[in-house]
């Protein structure tokens, strides 16, 4: 797991951004003033390992998608 602190927009790469709420863990989130995209400044880069995915993606075949309605 890498911290990564932004200083610019993600997508954009515009530097002006404003607070714009929380998001559902208390993380203070912001919006780009150029595109509006929302993101968290210090957002912790995670991965799924390749096994996770695979369970993640096979589990509603395996149980079938009406499992979770």
């Amino acid at each position: 797991m890498t911290m990564r602190v932004r200083d610019a927009c993600p997508e954009c790469g515009f530097q002006p951004f404003k607070k714009n709420g929380h998001i559902h863990t208390g993380k203070q989130n912001h919006q780009s003033k150029g595109c509006g995209r929302q993101f968290v400044v210090d957002a912790t880069h995670r991965v799924i390992d390749e096994e996770q995915r695979t369970l993640v993606e096979e589990f509603p075949k395996l149980f079938g998608a009406r499992a979770f309605l």
